[in-house]
């Protein structure tokens, strides 16, 4: 219809209104607020060993990378079933909602279902974490009233990623008390308490025994008085005491998935596959008659093994040990730190 304006019509009656430059004051506020932290791949590894030892758990160490190098959402990680880690595929069918301290199961956001390739590092780590013979079922039961709701809610499914406790991870919590010191190098304040770095024993491997918080040091607060109760282990006196530096201000999980697609775009792959990947649809024309090809899954799979060769070797220049016994044994066969180029050494 616009092309009838102006011949055989004034105005196009199925033209879309105008905005009144709501579009533009969106853009100009996203430029005005911090840019989303999103992670390298040395980044995401990192992070991913700190939530490892901050739990005790290697769950964590698996969850985050899987995170990192398959781009899926944080909710979309929690709902992955056992059956949905096939050989060189991963299936993202599903996700879990949180609602009120309880979770259900639902499509993925806008009906992103999709199945993903894995590289074979990931296939490795999968494999050798689901081989452990861990318990993988939750402990959601049924609640009265549940056969009345409308809201399908888990009762005591199978799931890859579960808390140390054998439930699913809830995101405040994981936030503070894992993602955020792993990240950050700092516990969250509370109100009864102050915003602590994370205290660490370096006698243990890298990167480091967690030990009990300490407050930063300020000379205008009262002397801290650590806590002495019954299960609170003390530090030990030869200790050698460090605080984790932060490895990137403010990522999440999320984060990890912007990560991911920085990726991709950095290496050009094509954007019918990284955005089937992320759960996206192309528009237009592009979307109508493009597809994927054997070669372009060929080509992203390639990239993601060299990312992770290269951020193993990054950190085996760190240390070639590792608190986390999966990244420990990884670390032990990694090429020599001596082999990367200058530019590609971390900062110590």
């Amino acid at each position: 219809m616009s092309d009838a304006i102006p011949r055989h019509l004034q105005v196009n009656p199925a033209a879309r209104k105008r905005g009144n430059g709501r579009k533009g004051v969106r853009r100009i506020q996203r430029i005005e607020h911090a840019e989303k932290a999103w992670s390298t791949p040395l980044q995401a590894l990192l992070v991913a060993e700190r939530a490892a030892v901050l739990t005790g758990n290697q769950t964590e160490f698996v969850m985050l990378l899987t995170i990192a190098y398959t781009g899926m959402r944080w909710s979309e990680a929690l709902a992955i079933a056992p059956g949905a880690v096939r050989k060189e595929e991963l299936d993202i069918h599903w996700k879990l909602y949180e609602l009120g301290g309880r979770f259900y199961r639902g499509y993925p956001k806008d009906g992103s279902k999709r199945t993903v390739d894995i590289p074979p590092f990931l296939r490795q780590l999968l494999a050798n974490y689901l081989g452990q013979g861990r318990k993988l079922r939750c402990p959601c039961v049924e609640r009265e009233g549940d056969d009345r709701d409308d809201i399908p809610w888990c009762h005591g499914d199978e799931y890859v990623f579960l808390g140390a406790r054998g439930g699913h991870h809830q995101r405040s919590h994981f936030s503070e008390r894992i993602m955020r010191p792993a990240a950050d190098g700092w516990y969250t304040g509370r109100s009864n308490r102050p915003r602590m770095p994370v205290l660490v024993d370096l006698n243990q491997p890298y990167p480091g025994a967690i030990l009990p918080p300490w407050p930063a040091n300020d000379p205008a607060a009262p002397p801290h008085v650590p806590q002495r109760r019954r299960g609170l282990r003390q530090p030990p006196a030869d200790a050698a005491l460090a605080s984790w530096l932060p490895v990137l201000n403010g990522l999440t999980p999320h984060g990890l998935r912007h990560g991911h697609k920085t990726w991709m775009d950095e290496a050009k792959i094509h954007r019918s596959l990284s955005t089937d990947r992320m759960g996206h649809e192309v528009p237009g024309m592009d979307g109508i008659y493009g597809h994927i090809t054997p070669g372009m899954r060929r080509e992203l799979l390639s990239v993601l093994e060299d990312l992770w060769t290269t951020a193993l070797q990054q950190r085996a220049a760190i240390s070639r040990s590792s608190a986390v016994p999966m990244l420990d044994a990884l670390l032990k066969n990694s090429a020599a730190p001596n082999s990367l180029p200058e530019t590609e050494k971390p900062d110590l």
